[in-house]
């Protein structure tokens, strides 16, 4: 018959107390072997002696419940180190670079700004750099390449790329190139995208064979177009607004392109199919870079690049710290590192005020299990 279930919670809470306080004296040691450390210069992670421990406490665990305990224990020396870093004051240059960043930033955008983008006239980033900036000078290069080129040469203060859509995901190619060029993301913009099937005057749906646009806009309206031209090729190129463009230069009357309602006013083009997305909520979020970091107030997202070793482990190792601080990880991707077989960099979007006093703790303490860490910027999302 089994135990009465009020009496093993009493028992539960009895041992749960033993074990709070066994986890405190544990803890005011870490604050003893961190200062000891300090004295004599030895590194917070020691491997082999951790190694040691997690092989000796698994000799001693029942096989039954020999997974559990190594996760325990794994978990409080990662609790430990994490503590000895606060002791040593870790995150003292964190701390020092976002005083300093917060002194030099700017209070607002600037309302004129020279802003680049990727595409031509027309393009939904035009749209979006227009919502982020009141007015501003927007130059258009042909590729995200050429458009990080132009930050990186000074021919422009901001750029403004997409980085993510809600129905076809992740623009793969913006996330390699923030990991090529050193900017800062100092503000992101989510903007409902309506995309709709247009062609020369006088053209018919029935008559359309070959339909252009962005990748990711065909992606997006996939399952309507073939629906609309079951026939039809699919075929991407560079921008929706170049799609745009190249049709209203072609004599073609089969060629459509895929894009927003303003180019069909901007390139002289008639509508054949309006409302084309997919899913009934088609979001894209733009992401505005900088050379230099701008913490603007209320910025309460901060992006982060983390390489961790490539060992069993690592991955949950930087989760459960972000978990620890209490953080809601809004997004996480991983790309390929070039030149290393199956290893991947990993970005991370977390919800937290930029002005939240742990914030250093949390970046020095990812920092501290990352083989390579970058700081991507601390924004605000607008709606």
């Amino acid at each position: 018959m089994a135990r009465d279930l009020g009496e093993l919670r009493k028992e539960i809470d009895r041992e749960n107390t033993v074990i709070l306080e066994a986890f405190m004296r544990r803890m005011a040691l870490s604050r003893e072997v961190a200062e000891s450390k300090r004295e004599s210069g030895k590194p917070i992670f020691d491997g082999t002696r951790e190694r040691e421990i997690l092989s000796a406490i698994a000799e001693r665990t029942p096989m039954e419940y020999r997974r559990e305990s190594r996760a325990l224990f794994a978990r409080i020396m990662q609790l430990s180190r994490e503590a000895q870093a606060r002791e040593l004051d870790a995150a003292r240059a964190w701390r020092m670079r976002f005083a300093s960043m917060a002194e030099s930033s700017l209070e607002l955008l600037p309302s004129y700004a020279a802003v680049a983008c990727q595409g031509t006239v027309g393009a939904y980033s035009q749209k979006a750099a227009e919502h982020l900036f009141d007015c501003p000078k927007i130059s258009f290069y042909p590729e995200f390449e050429s458009t990080f080129a132009a930050l990186d040469r000074g021919e422009c203060a901001f750029a403004v790329l997409p980085i993510e859509n809600s129905t076809a995901g992740s623009v793969n190619r913006v996330y390699d190139l923030l990991q090529k060029h050193d900017c800062y993301v100092v503000r992101s913009f989510r903007m409902t995208i309506s995309h709709c099937l247009m062609a020369k005057q006088g053209a018919a749906l029935s008559e359309i064979t070959r339909i252009i646009s962005h990748e990711q806009a065909l992606s997006q309206c996939a399952s309507s177009l073939h629906t609309l031209c079951p026939n039809a090729r699919l075929q991407s190129v560079s921008n929706t607004a170049a799609a745009a463009r190249e049709v209203s230069e072609s004599d073609d009357r089969t060629l459509a392109a895929l894009g927003s309602h303003d180019c069909t006013t901007l390139y002289g083009l008639s509508i054949l199919a309006d409302h084309l997305h997919d899913a009934a909520n088609n979001m894209t979020r733009f992401i505005c870079v900088s050379k230099k970091p701008e913490i603007l107030p209320g910025a309460d997202r901060v992006s982060l690049m983390l390489t961790l070793p490539h060992r069993a482990g690592a991955l949950y190792e930087a989760l459960s710290i972000v978990d620890g601080y209490g953080v809601s990880l809004e997004k996480l991707e991983s790309r390929p590192i070039p030149g290393r077989d199956f290893e991947f960099k990993f970005y991370f979007d977390l919800r937290i005020p930029a002005a939240r006093p742990d914030l250093p703790d949390l970046l020095a303490a990812l920092a501290a299990v990352s083989e390579e860490f970058r700081f991507l910027g601390a924004y605000s999302e607008l709606v």
